[in-house]
């Protein structure tokens, strides 16, 4: 009897220690899953303040420019390259226009790829976007400068790089036996940007110039009829807004 007893003791006391670590064992657990849940947490409140910061207003660095923007003007202008060298390029090794081709009548892969790279048109667009958005934050709710100054600097910024473009191009063109005199009255109308006007008719000297039209105009009017909302009241700013987008 003594014997039996002692073995149950034995085996009752295997038996708690069995049960201690299981308990240890599922008190580890828990721990370790409090931990990993502590982490998750705190990694998803990092994100959290990750995407929210991401997703306000673009800030501004301490030399006063967009620093997040630089990106998409950096892929804007990748766009723009894409459309004039790939059409340069198919023209050059295949005798293709693409301004009038459609993809369904090209057949080799290398007219297929150009074709795609050509169609990259809406980096134009993607710069209209960023100077509105940039502009516009100079002249509402408040202007940051006076017209005046505004005009001159946009002016000085865009005029003497276009000119040397345009003196490049006809040189270019005389060297190359393309050259074509024009007149002073399309001269004169290409040093005014109207070229950009396809109503107008206006021969272009340097084809890649014609957004500079849509930019000037873009730089002169807003601001005054950002100046002239300002001056009626708020509600003729929300119709400046609306009108804008409307365009």
């Amino acid at each position: 009897d003594a014997g039996k007893a002692e073995g149950r003791g034995k085996i009752g006391g295997e038996d708690a220690r069995r049960a201690q670590g299981r308990a240890e064992g599922t008190g580890g657990r828990q721990v370790l899953g409090a931990q990993a849940e502590g982490a998750v947490t705190r990694a998803w409140r990092a994100t959290s303040v990750t995407v929210t910061a991401a997703g306000t207003a673009p800030q501004r660095s301490t030399s006063g420019h967009f620093d997040a923007l630089d990106g998409v003007r950096g892929f804007a202008v990748l766009l723009v390259f894409c459309v004039h060298a790939a059409g340069n390029a198919a023209h050059a090794a295949f005798g293709a226009n693409f301004g009038q081709a459609r993809l369904a009548t090209l057949t080799g892969p290398g007219e297929i790829a150009l074709y795609w790279l050509y169609c990259s048109h809406h980096g134009v667009y993607l710069f209209f976007v960023l100077s509105g958005f940039l502009i516009g934050r100079m002249w509402w709710p408040r202007p940051v400068t006076a017209y005046a100054a505004f005009a001159w600097r946009r002016t000085l910024r865009i005029y003497p790089a276009f000119l040397l473009a345009l003196a490049g191009s006809l040189v270019f063109a005389a060297t190359s036996g393309i050259w074509r005199p024009s007149d002073l009255a399309t001269l004169g109308a290409n040093l005014l940007f109207l070229n950009g006007l396809p109503s107008l008719g206006v021969v272009a000297l340097n084809t890649v110039t014609w957004s500079l039209f849509y930019e000037m105009t873009f730089y002169l009017a807003f601001p005054a009829l950002a100046l002239v909302a300002i001056a009626l009241g708020p509600r003729a700013g929300v119709a400046l807004w609306f009108f804008g987008v409307s365009l």
